[in-house]
């Protein structure tokens, strides 16, 4: 009789104990874990609860989490070697200016990262004379493939960049490989001899040579160019082994036959559309001709998601417009110079899958002020552990939207209300600077470091690095 009744004390301490870190585990958990799940659903009722909040109102939100951190942390970092700093508008600031409810990494631990780093200066990994050879590198369509170019530019007089390797944690590469590959024969050396070159000046650094590149970034958002090692030759993809990536898409997709770099990295944005970095953004309230907007190629070749896309023109005030693969003739041509203004013109966006999960055109709606509409499962998007995508995108699986395109295009935008709408342009707007690289206050690069740092050096296994750096 004994043993029995202490067995039943035991499991009822248990269970008492149980339900305990149960509800512990309730009221500990972010506000916004649920979103992913269900993106529209919470979506919904976090605009028409943030509906009535003004301009005013975000601003003291940004005040309340500034109050809240150390002020060395609110008024930059002065101990950097790099000879220019920000202020009094630092980094940290642009992500306290935030509304809450649309970041998700808590900002103490935004404003310890990145650490330290070091950009290489041998001439052999320097890319930067290649623009010469390529000049109208920044008016083509593969632009949208230079976030190199971009992020290079932006972290020359970052505040964490230090001159001396020493006082490094981070290693970062200066190569242009998008601009290397199109360049060609450029300045005495082809692509292939820079590759090697590269590869043998890293062989030869002490930098490396400590930590077979484990702390080392590339940076590189062309997809053909890692996905294997024929764009770079084998001693620079064997050197490239433990490298973290900052891309355009996971490595671990299908078409990668032989990646290079560990599996770990950033998603990058790709380059916005260079027409619509001049857009005016008092569009939040304005009223927008076109519903719906899409142009790209529909063809079957594509995927089942874009060969479904043109049932969405029998949407009211809907602009689909296919245009093929290798469209070189005029009035392609003329389609594709007019899409700046078409975005502009336009409330939503569709955002199906193409060649990779992500696409230029999430881009381009942020810039224009016009509300995604993705349509591509397992997407992978920029950043997604620093800002909530739900509050200025919309999502549709791809089964409901292959089973009725234009239904499921109008079940979506049909539950957005009026002041909803205007919340959700606000939000891209907020936003903006965060994924755009063209905007003059941009700070996607240093939001690749933190989210790169965040991601893949808190592990022991590849050397844990000091968020207090």
């Amino acid at each position: 009789f004994f043993f029995r009744q202490c067995c039943s004390m035991r499991w009822l301490v248990v269970a008492a104990t149980s339900t305990l870190f149960c509800i512990i585990a309730l009221l500990a958990t972010p506000r916004n874990t649920h979103i992913h799940a269900q993106p529209k659903k919470a979506l919904t009722s976090q605009v028409t609860h943030l509906k009535g909040e003004s301009e005013a109102k975000i601003e003291s939100h940004a005040a309340h989490r500034a109050a809240a951190l150390p002020s060395d942390v609110r008024h930059g970092d002065e101990s950097s070697d790099s000879p220019v700093r920000i202020k009094p508008r630092n980094y940290t600031q642009r992500y306290l200016d935030l509304p809450p409810y649309l970041t998700k990494l808590p900002a103490e631990k935004y404003s310890k990262l990145p650490s330290k780093f070091y950009i290489y200066q041998e001439a052999s990994l320097n890319h930067s004379g290649l623009l010469s050879c390529l000049p109208d590198w920044n008016d083509r369509i593969t632009t949208q493939y230079t976030a190199e170019v971009f992020a290079l530019s932006h972290l020359v007089n970052h505040p964490k960049r230090v001159q001396d390797p020493a006082k490094a944690s981070l290693f970062l590469l200066p190569v242009l490989m998008h601009i290397s590959f199109y360049a060609g024969y450029c300045l005495g050396s082809t692509h292939k001899d820079r590759m090697n070159a590269m590869a043998d000046t890293l062989q030869k650094s002490p930098h490396f040579r400590k930590s077979t590149g484990k702390n080392h970034i590339l940076i590189c958002n062309d997809w053909q160019l890692i996905r294997s090692s024929h764009f770079l030759g084998k001693p620079l993809t064997r050197v490239l082994k433990y490298f973290v990536l900052g891309t355009m898409e996971p490595r671990d997709l299908a078409w990668y036959t032989n990646p290079v770099g560990r599996n770990c990295g950033t998603n990058m944005p790709y380059v916005e559309n260079k027409a619509l970095s001049s857009l005016a953004k008092g569009w939040v309230t304005e009223q927008r001709p076109i519903s719906v907007f899409f142009m790209g190629s529909m063809q079957p070749d594509m995927n089942k998601v874009r060969w479904a896309v043109k049932e969405v023109g029998a949407l009211p005030n809907s602009e689909i417009v296919d245009v093929p693969r290798g469209c070189e003739g005029k009035e392609c041509i003329n389609r594709v110079k007019n899409i700046a203004q078409s975005f502009q013109k336009s409330s939503f966006c569709l955002a199906p899958r193409g060649d990779t999960p992500t696409s230029q055109r999430i881009f381009n709606s942020i810039a224009a002020g016009c509300v995604p509409i993705i349509v591509s499962d397992g997407i992978s998007l920029p950043f997604i552990d620093l800002f909530d995508w739900s509050q200025f995108a919309l999502f549709i699986p791809e089964a409901k939207f292959l089973a009725a395109p234009a239904q499921a295009v109008k079940d979506v935008i049909g539950n957005v209300t009026e002041p909803q709408l205007h919340q959700l342009r606000l939000n891209l707007q907020l936003v903006g600077p965060h994924l755009l690289w063209r905007q003059p206050d941009s700070v996607v690069a240093h939001n690749a470091l933190v989210d790169l740092q965040f991601r893949c050096f808190q592990d022991k296994k590849w050397g844990l690095l000091q968020e207090s750096e």
